[in-house]
């Protein structure tokens, strides 16, 4: 008898059971299927693996926390990033906090928190100087266009665009493919065959690898995941957020860190 999981942890694997048939089947029937039926059905199959990068971050905010020796965290775990002279990063040097995102171009949860929660932290904490935000790489395995994403940003830095091509790519992050990272590059007035050439040669690469490999420390597992904490000279400690959180739920938390001395 297969035992009784109660709650949302029930319900989540239910959803992952029924993903898993529905890509078997997809595979099973591939080869009886006109061309766009199969594309629609891969369209259907990356949704699918979307909702499960959903389901496994509710997953981790249930877990209790980890020890630092398996590399992960919960969410709301304290924790200490280090801070670089060069960090991407918009709002006073001398705000009291500081806001470290790691993200994926390609993940659609971090298009989410853009587009539902981080205009109004920018107003509200950003724009007045209260908070600092830090951007930081994460870009997973599962999104074929994420880690050319990242470098792509990077290098339209060289030309004092990132956080507009950022912008770009998070809100069309189901549209990174070259010729649409050039598409974008042309409407920002990039100069394309120089990004074209940046992004092969590979010069951010390390950092990305860096910026990674830091957040796994810190226990990120997933994105969008954030650290939000007290400035420090060379670092920021506080604790870790995960998944798409509204700007009502972040500035709860930022309205308890600047209520405590």
């Amino acid at each position: 008898m297969v035992p009784r999981v109660p709650g949302r942890t029930g319900r989540a694997a239910v959803m992952i059971g029924a993903a898993l048939l529905a890509a078997g089947a997809t595979s099973v029937r591939a080869d009886a299927l006109t061309s766009d039926q199969f594309q629609e059905l891969l369209q259907q199959d990356k949704a699918i693996l979307e909702e499960l990068q959903q389901i496994h971050l509710m997953l981790e905010r249930q877990r209790p926390a980890r020890t630092t020796a398996e590399g992960m965290r919960a969410p709301d775990s304290k924790v200490r990033i280090a801070l670089r002279s060069d960090e991407l990063a918009i709002g006073s040097a001398n705000a009291p906090l500081t806001l470290i995102e790691f993200t994926d171009y390609q993940c659609p949860f971090c298009r989410q928190f853009h587009e539902a929660a981080f205009g109004d932290i920018k107003k509200i904490y950003i724009d007045t100087g209260r908070l600092r935000f830090i951007s930081r790489d994460f870009p997973l395995e599962m999104h074929q266009n994420a880690m050319r994403a990242s470098l792509a940003a990077r290098c339209a830095g060289e030309q004092g665009k990132f956080w507009e091509l950022r912008d770009l790519m998070i809100a069309n992050g189901n549209r990174l493919n070259p010729p649409s990272i050039d598409s974008y590059a042309n409407q920002l007035k990039l100069d394309s065959g120089r990004l074209d050439k940046c992004i092969k040669s590979g010069p951010y690469q390390a950092r990305v690898d860096q910026d990674t490999a830091e957040g796994k420390t810190a226990g990120i597992a997933g994105t969008p995941s954030f650290v939000l904490g007290r400035t420090g000279k060379d670092s920021v400690e506080g604790i870790t957020l995960v998944g798409a959180m509204s700007s009502a739920a972040f500035d709860a938390r930022v309205r308890d860190f600047l209520a405590t001395p």
